[in-house]
C-alpha cells in the first residue's frame, strides 16, 4: 500500500492531527512488527531447535531428527496453542483499522466538504435555517467520530487481550524439557525426557512485547482523544477539524465574552 492509498483510505481532512499521526504512525509500526514477525518465523525452524538425550538406534543414522521434530511441536504448540502466526495477528489488526478508518472517511468527507464551503456565504438570507443545518451535520459529524473512536478503541483492547491471554505467552522461554516416545534397538515404545532449546526465543519474546507496547500506546492515545473531545465537544469542529465559523464554535465564544 503506498502513501497515496494509505492517505485516501484514511482520510486526514475529517480526522484532527493527533488522531491522524496516530494512526500513521501506528500503521507504520505495525508493518514493521508484521515484517519482523515474518523474518522471525520463516527462519525459525525445527533446525535451530536442539535437544539432547534422545537415543540413536543402530539402524538409524540419526534417529534424533526425529525426537527433535516431534518436541519442537511439542514446543510450538505450548507458546502458540492455536497455531496463529503472529504477523497474521497483526495484519488482521491492520485490516481491522484501516477498514474502520475507511469507512469513517466515506462517512464523514462529504459532511466537511459541506461544512467548510457553506462558511463561504456571508449574506443574511437564510442564515438561520444554514446554521441550524451546520448544527445538525456539526452533531452527525462528531457523533461519527466518536463511534470510529469507540470501534478502534475496542478493537485495540480485543486484540491485546488476544495476544496477552489466548493466543500467545508474554514470555517464550529458551530452553524446554521435552517429555515424549521414542523406540528403543527392539523397536519397544519407550518414554523420553529430553532437554530442549531455542535460540530464537529471547528475540521473539522481545518482539512480542514491542507489539504489546505498541498497541498499548495506540490505545491510550485514543483514550487521550476521547477525553480532550469530550471535554471541548462544544468546539470539536474548529479545534478538532480545523472547521472555523461554526456555530459550535460561535456558541462557545459568545459564552466566554
Amino acid at each position: 500500500m503506498d502513501a497515496e492509498a494509505l492517505k485516501k483510505i484514511l482520510g486526514p481532512k475529517t480526522l484532527n492531527l493527533l488522531s491522524y499521526v496516530a494512526v500513521i504512525l501506528w500503521f507504520g509500526l505495525a508493518v514493521t512488527l508484521s515484517g519482523v514477525f515474518v523474518d522471525i518465523e520463516h527462519r525459525e525452524s525445527r533446525f535451530d531447535f536442539h535437544c539432547s538425550g534422545a537415543p540413536e538406534r543402530s539402524d538409524d543414522i540419526d534417529n534424533s531428527e526425529l525426537y527433535r521434530g516431534k518436541c519442537f511441536e511439542l514446543y510450538e504448540r505450548r507458546y502458540n496453542e492455536y497455531s496463529v502466526p503472529i504477523y497474521g495477528f497483526v495484519i488482521v489488526h491492520c485490516f481491522l483499522v484501516g477498514f474502520v478508518c475507511a469507512v469513517y472517511a466515506q462517512i464523514a468527507s462529504p459532511i466537511v466538504d459541506q461544512l467548510q464551503n457553506s462558511k463561504q456565504s456571508h449574506d443574511d438570507e437564510g442564515r438561520q435555517s444554514r446554521n441550524d443545518e451546520k448544527e445538525r451535520m456539526g452533531r452527525k459529524l462528531f457523533l461519527a467520530y466518536c463511534y470510529q473512536l469507540s470501534i478502534r478503541l475496542v478493537t485495540g483492547v480485543l486484540f491485546i487481550i488476544l495476544q496477552t491471554l489466548l493466543l500467545y505467552r508474554f514470555e517464550i522461554l529458551p530452553k524446554f524439557h521435552c517429555s515424549t516416545t521414542g523406540e528403543d534397538d527392539q523397536r519397544r515404545i519407550i518414554p523420553l525426557e529430553l532437554e530442549c532449546h531455542n535460540p530464537r526465543a529471547k528475540k521473539k519474546t522481545f518482539w512480542l512485547r514491542a507489539l504489546l507496547v505498541t498497541n498499548g500506546t495506540y490505545v491510550l492515545l485514543i483514550l487521550i482523544e476521547m477525553l480532550c473531545i469530550f471535554l471541548r465537544r462544544k468546539t470539536f469542529l474548529t479545534d478538532h477539524l480545523n472547521i472555523p465559523d461554526s456555530p459550535q464554535g460561535r456558541s462557545q465564544q459568545k459564552g466566554r465574552k
